[in-house]
Order: structure tokens, then C-alpha cells, then sequence
């Protein structure tokens, strides 16, 4: 039965991430975006009831399985849309505030080399700054909050590693990631 609960789960999960992204004007798919209200919003009910059926299966870890699937699924629809048709690239206008407007600002440049680097240096810290403020505030509660400290800060990290190869540059890279060790750190000293 779980094994059923599983499939059905992470059908819905990967029709939730593919509705998301047929609703960009930059889709690669054949044919127009989808409508984008009504899209998301049966969208998100997908993802919801993905997001339930994992955690009944695996209790709390759903959550994390729920995260490390989103990020697998957005991730892969581009690129087999990528794969199915061939169109030259275009630069879409970014829709994110002034603020990641500003941290994301610069040419786009692949700099693996300098994106990997600040991966390892600010998104490790970043990572265990945030994995230490949960074990402190939580460290009352026994045991259990030492294991989940560890686990939530390789996935922490694990998502700052992919999230980091979507930026536009390296400077970009070193922009966004001090600011969320920032965060993390006001996070760890607040706990």
C-alpha cells in the first residue's frame, strides 16, 4: 500500500512542477503557456495533496522528501523540454522584486568555478548556521532534534548547492548567498 501511496504522490508532485512550468511565457513545450491563475491554482492543489499523502507515509521526513522532490522536478522539466525541442535561447525579463533584482544583477555567465566556490564557503555556513539554531531550539526535546539538525543541514546545504547554478554570475552568486548567511546567522543568534 505504501509503495501505491508513494506512486500516486509523486505522480501528482511531477504533474504540479509540469503545470508550474507550462505556465511561463518562456516554457519550451509546443504551444502556448497555459493561463496562469487558474493553472496554479490546481497546481497547488496537486502539490498539496502530494505534500499530505508524503507526509502520512513518512511522518516529518515527508516534508524533507516533499522539498528534495520539488527541487528535482523543477529542475528536470526545462530540461526535457530542452531535449524535445531545440529553440534559440532568449533572455527573459526577471519578475522577482527590486530586491533579488538587485542581488541578481549582471551579465549571466555559467563561472562554475565561482559558483562552486561560494557554494562550498557561504552555503556551508549558511547550511550549519541553520541547522545549529533548530538543534538550540530544540535541544531541550532529547535526542530526536540532534539527528534532525543533521539531516536538515545536508538537505539545507544540498539546496543552497543546487539553488546556487540558477543565479546569473559568480558576483550574483557571492550577493545572494552572504545574504542568506546573514539570515542564517541572525537566525542562529535569535535561537
Amino acid at each position: 500500500m505504501h509503495t501505491l501511496i508513494i506512486i500516486l504522490a509523486t505522480i501528482l508532485h511531477a504533474t504540479a512542477a509540469h503545470l508550474l512550468y507550462r505556465t511561463s511565457p518562456h516554457q519550451r513545450w509546443h504551444g502556448e503557456p497555459l493561463p496562469r491563475r487558474s493553472t496554479c491554482r490546481r497546481a497547488a492543489v496537486y502539490a498539496a495533496a502530494a505534500l499530505t499523502l508524503y507526509l502520512t507515509t513518512f511522518g516529518g521526513y515527508g516534508i524533507l522528501i516533499y522539498t528534495a522532490l520539488s527541487l528535482t522536478w523543477l529542475a528536470a522539466w526545462p530540461l526535457i523540454a530542452h531535449t524535445r525541442l531545440r529553440l534559440p535561447p532568449c533572455r527573459p525579463k526577471n519578475p522577482l522584486p527590486a530586491l533579488w533584482r538587485l542581488l541578481n544583477r549582471g551579465e549571466p555567465h555559467p563561472a562554475w568555478l565561482a559558483k562552486t566556490a561560494v557554494a562550498l564557503t557561504c552555503g556551508s555556513l549558511s547550511a550549519l548556521l541553520l541547522a545549529t539554531a533548530y538543534y538550540r531550539a530544540h535541544a531541550a526535546d532529547g535526542e530526536e532534534p540532534r539527528y534532525l539538525a543533521m539531516w536538515l543541514g545536508g538537505l539545507a546545504w544540498l539546496t543552497l548547492l543546487n539553488a546556487t547554478y540558477l543565479l546569473r554570475n559568480g558576483a550574483s552568486a557571492w550577493r545572494v548567498h552572504l545574504a542568506i548567511t546573514l539570515i542564517a546567522w541572525l537566525l542562529y543568534r535569535a535561537t
